[in-house]
């Protein structure tokens, strides 16, 4: 399963739970709190490459 999927399912699961108490309860303010528990995803960074400037190993 990939990164995308597990994301969807788990925000989609998060609106249909609030959404499930907030037609429980009555109150359709509850569904504001499920903003709370989104997630969102974030491109991760290419490390930074060694260029073989360090001071130790060049004798600097």
């Amino acid at each position: 399963m990939g990164a995308w999927t597990a994301w969807v399912l788990k925000n989609s699961v998060v609106v249909i739970c609030f959404t499930v108490l907030a037609i429980y309860f009555g109150k359709w303010w509850i569904i504001l709190f499920s903003c709370l528990f989104h997630s969102s995803l974030e491109v991760a960074k290419e490390p930074k490459q060694d260029n073989g400037s360090d001071e130790k190993f060049n004798g600097g």
